[in-house]
């Protein structure tokens, strides 16, 4: 299943809603999620604002229950698993 797909249904957030968040229609956001049309850089931007989702989360580019990457050589945690309430602009 695809990151967003599962992180969507895990996150009660309906296919409307996201789609309304990206300004598509509902066939296309439907297709987004299932994998059949890939989410443009504006999506990323856009859920990255509105979630603090990362675009290679969002574009299946890690998997889904990977919360740890390497950076410059040390184990962080994965960017959409940061809870957004401790970061601070």
């Amino acid at each position: 299943m695809a990151n967003m797909r599962r992180w969507v249904n895990e996150n009660n957030i309906s296919v409307h809603e996201m789609a309304e968040l990206l300004g598509t229609t509902y066939h296309t956001m439907w297709r987004k999620l299932s994998g059949d049309h890939v989410f443009s850089t504006a999506d990323c931007l856009i859920l990255r604002a509105a979630y603090g989702l990362s675009a290679d989360f969002v574009m299946d580019l890690v998997a889904y229950d990977e919360k740890y990457v390497v950076v410059q050589g040390e184990f962080v945690q994965h960017p959409v698993f940061i809870d957004k309430t401790s970061v601070t602009d």
